[in-house]
């Protein structure tokens, strides 16, 4: 083996540190590890035998172990120098900081106290704009629009609840005399509405007054015939009075002689009389069964039962005794 490849001839000296070198040592050591990279690497034992190449070996692993040993050595050195420091430091600043914390409290208040009244005039102003626009909304809402969540609309007015929000107050003045405009006209309207159906119902209600008072001056009108139309069944259906039978000798043995015949226009005004009180029933019966509901047939069911009723009154003139013995009068004549 080659003696420049012995370490001591490489000029690798390991050098010792201390608490004065510690960084200088650190540093040598760095810049001989490329050199030992280099030669140390390249070192071999040939074989059992090779003493040489072996001590070779030996000696440049021993000088690589120094040179760990050293840079650990002056670590702990530089950590000591360096945790004294840290205490000094340390030391430093906390007086410094001890002088310095109260300015800062002092000032962290005053900048606390500015960011707080910032935020408390911030909130103060929302909720004034935030009751400004409800105060505005329920302005709007007493003339009772129709809102669909974007805008307030009445007749033909509409405004946006952004435009609520937005407008200065002489165009939001502005928009709500338009709007009262337009409530006071279809307020008059519904008012005008509400008056002609008043009057309506009213009228209805007297007609339905005047209809039943008809009806009922009909039912008593009808009454009043039915108990006269009785009566004369009464006297046409009562018995006759007895008739005084005076028998002449000379007919005691005389056969009866035969009734006399019924004049024609006797029979005729029986059957015409029996003919009208059918009808005066069916009139009646048909006054009896017509029952309406809507006002409109009701009334026209009053005009049917007056004409029926006239008609009733001048069937029964016609059949009563005064009128038959007129009409036979006339015949006779």
């Amino acid at each position: 083996m080659s003696e420049t490849l012995v370490p001591e001839r490489l000029g690798i000296v390991i050098p010792e540190a201390s608490a004065e070198n510690g960084l200088t040592v650190i540093n040598q050591i760095e810049r001989n590890i490329a050199l030992m990279r280099e030669n140390y690497l390249g070192l071999t034992i040939l074989n059992a035998d090779d003493k040489i190449g072996y001590q070779a070996v030996r000696r440049a692993r021993i000088t690589v172990k120094q040179a760990r040993v050293q840079v650990d050595k002056a670590r702990k050195y530089l950590n000591e120098d360096h945790k004294q420091a840290i205490e000094r430091n340390n030391n430093m600043a906390n007086a410094i900081k001890i002088q310095l914390e109260p300015i800062e409290a002092e000032l962290q208040a005053r900048e606390d106290w500015y960011e707080g009244e910032r935020a408390r005039i911030e909130r103060e102003e929302l909720e004034r704009k935030n009751q400004k626009i409800r105060d505005r909304v329920q302005l709007i809402m007493s003339y009772k629009p129709v809102f669909n969540g974007v805008t307030y609309e009445l007749g033909g007015f509409f405004i946006s609840h952004e435009d609520v929000a937005r407008f200065d107050d002489a165009d939001f003045d502005r928009e709500l005399t338009r709007l009262k405009a337009e409530f006071d006209i279809l307020d008059a309207q519904r008012i005008e509405n509400e008056r002609q159906a008043e009057a309506q119902r009213i009228q209805r209600q007297q007609e339905a007054e005047e209809l039943k008072a008809q009806q009922a001056q009909l039912r008593a009108e009808r009454e009043a015939l039915e108990k006269e139309k009785l009566e004369m069944q009464q006297q046409r259906t009562a018995p006759p009075p007895p008739i005084q039978v005076v028998v002449f000798p000379a007919a005691e043995s005389a056969e009866a002689e035969d009734l006399p015949e019924v004049p024609l226009h006797e029979r005729q005004w029986a059957q015409d009389v029996q003919v009208v009180e059918g009808l005066i029933s069916e009139f009646h019966d048909l006054c009896e069964f017509l029952q309406f509901q809507s006002a409109p047939l009701i009334e026209i069911k009053s005009q049917i039962d007056t004409q029926m009723l006239a008609w009733e009154k001048q069937l029964t003139v016609a059949i009563k005794p005064a009128a038959r013995k007129k009409y036979f009068k006339s015949i006779t004549q």
